[in-house]
């Protein structure tokens, strides 16, 4: 072969090899498509706008809109509050639903459809919580016991592990240029770990461990709201 005909093949190779290049960092786990998840697919709290009363706290507030009042640091943050012991009679606190909230923060578009399937798996744990609750007091499981899960309440908390999984795989890769969110991440996985425990109806403590899931997701959702604030850096 010449030299004239070894360049148009150079210049071939050099194409695919940049034409090729995915615009997240990691391009085989992002690929995956996830589940068709809309915003208004998630249910909004049923009061939208809090006005603030004496004697309330963000711990309340977060919990009756969210279900666990680990999500104060969300509320906090998207209200712009500076800490969340301090509250001024009168003031109104925004609880929009989660996707709304990391859309209004300003979080690339890239990125929303995960954050929505994070919010349903949030949004379907909490649905299925008291039936699986009444199941394992009906089983007079103990700390540290185990118990049988109804199929059906079973299948829907493996669904939310799944979804949680598949919102990971693209939070994980960000885009070019964004760092990935390891602590939102971590606490994502921490949550994906305690619902697959539930389901198999595994028992550490009666007392903790549904609590201990919701504190997980909650501080996943606020680290991933970090992130998004700040630019995804």
């Amino acid at each position: 072969m010449t030299a004239q005909e070894y360049l148009p093949l150079s210049i071939v190779l050099i194409v695919v090899a940049f034409g090729g290049c995915n615009k997240r960092s990691g391009s085989s786990a992002s690929a995956r498509k996830l589940p068709t998840v809309g915003i208004a697919s998630i249910d909004a709290p049923a009061i939208a706008v809090v006005k603030v009363e004496s004697g309330d706290t963000l711990y309340q507030i977060a919990k009756t809109a969210y279900h666990h009042e680990g999500f104060s640091e969300v509320v906090r943050r998207f209200n712009g509050i500076v800490k969340v012991e301090t509250l001024t009679v009168g003031k109104q606190i925004h609880t929009p639903s989660l996707p709304i909230v990391f859309r209004d923060s300003g979080i690339n578009s890239d990125y929303q459809p995960a954050i929505n399937l994070l919010a349903k798996a949030w949004q379907d744990a909490v649905q299925v919580l008291p039936e699986f609750i009444e199941a394992r007091r009906l089983s007079s499981v103990e700390d540290g016991g185990s118990f049988v899960v109804p199929s059906g309440v079973r299948t829907q908390l493996l669904q939310c592990v799944d979804n949680i999984e598949a919102a990971l795989l693209v939070l994980s890769h960000p885009l070019v240029g964004h760092r990935v969110p390891r602590r939102a991440i971590a606490h994502f996985r921490g949550t994906s770990a305690s619902i697959r425990a539930l389901a198999a109806g595994e028992v550490g403590s009666l007392d903790y461990d549904v609590f201990q899931m919701g504190q997980s997701a909650a501080f996943g959702f606020s680290f991933a709201l970090v992130w998004t604030q700040e630019g995804h850096q």
